[in-house]
């Protein structure tokens, strides 16, 4: 069973609101009832609630209480006071969660009193849970999996032998059992500084040029989303369609190159833009969208309000430049 997609996501968000067992979501995006609710409780979207002067106390709100502290000619409210914290010396402090986060479905989305809840709430969104586990997955490649004592040993090993000249094969090849990564793994700590050696100490490495792609094999490709797809073929189809509504697409970026993108969608007969927010330009991206939109309108219906998607063609995005009705 593979990572949940931004579309299993939006299913599992719309069960949530619908509100549907763990079970039946789980029937519906092929996973089990568990990886459900796994999912639900490890990416959630915390929205931190009314917390007066810092107070992590539920009552804090209507709190009233004079003198905690023993001193008679004080009238300022506890909470308030910037010499003790109350919160250490109250009897009834109170800072549990609420019972309803502690049971199916685990956040807030359904509640009925969300709007005028004072208390910490949790709420599942399928893109900023999308967007949080990437996260997360990206970390978890990026920091080494080896630590502490253990990355200390296979430094100790390893820094002395490659100081003296040897290669990290020669290296495998006489203290391969006593190594717990492997060469790849190993050739990464050390570029990425995790030991206490650095690419200058590889002899052999640093002779070697960065890898290059050849252009044939990218100039084969390239224009191979535009064959039946160029604004001639969209003129030639609606003029043999006529009436036929359509959409113009278009992304917007922007001062940095990078980043966060608006995804627009101009209905032309109906004069209308639905803006969405993606995390950045690439096709993917464009992609996550209309997965999106899918599960969310059902495939008629938006086969019905998207016929036609008129949109340009840029390498970063490596969209067709004509979408036909389906």
């Amino acid at each position: 069973m593979g990572r949940l997609t931004l579309s299993d996501r939006t299913q599992i968000e719309i069960g949530i609101y619908r509100h549907e067992t763990f079970a039946e979501i789980a029937k519906r995006i092929h996973v089990s009832p568990r990886y459900v609710s796994e999912e639900i409780r490890n990416n959630f979207t915390f929205a931190m609630g009314e917390h007066w002067h810092g107070k992590t106390c539920t009552l804090v709100g209507g709190c009233k209480r004079i003198g905690l502290c023993g001193k008679g000619n004080c009238h300022k409210r506890c909470l308030a006071c910037k010499e003790i914290d109350c919160q250490t010396i109250c009897r009834v402090f109170n800072d549990k969660p609420c019972s309803k986060l502690l049971k199916p479905p685990y956040v807030c989305n359904t509640c009925n009193n969300k709007r005028k809840c004072k208390k910490d709430r949790k709420y599942y969104n399928a893109r900023q849970a999308d967007a949080v586990a990437k996260r997360r997955f990206s970390e978890a490649r990026s920091k080494p999996h080896v630590r502490g004592e253990e990355l200390e040993e296979l430094d100790n090993l390893v820094t002395p032998l490659i100081k003296k000249g040897q290669p990290i094969t020669h290296i495998y090849a006489e203290h391969g059992e006593e190594l717990p990564v492997s060469q790849r793994t190993l050739y990464s700590y050390i570029a990425y500084g995790n030991l206490s050696l650095t690419n200058m100490d590889l002899r052999r490495k640093v002779g070697y040029r960065p890898r290059k792609k050849k252009p044939m094999q990218v100039e084969a490709h390239k224009d191979r989303p535009r064959e039946g797809r160029s604004y001639e073929d969209f003129l030639r189809y609606m003029k043999k369609h006529p009436g036929t509504a359509y959409v113009e697409m278009d992304t917007v970026k922007g001062c940095r190159e990078r980043g966060k993108r608006m995804l627009t969608m101009f209905f032309v007969d109906q004069n209308l833009m639905l803006v969405f927010l993606m995390r950045d330009g690439t096709a993917d991206s464009v992609v996550e969208q209309f997965d999106c939109l899918t599960a969310c309108l059902g495939l008629d219906t938006f086969r019905t309000l998207f016929p036609v998607i008129l949109t340009d063609y840029t390498e970063e995005k490596t969209m067709p430049k004509f979408f036909g009705a389906a």
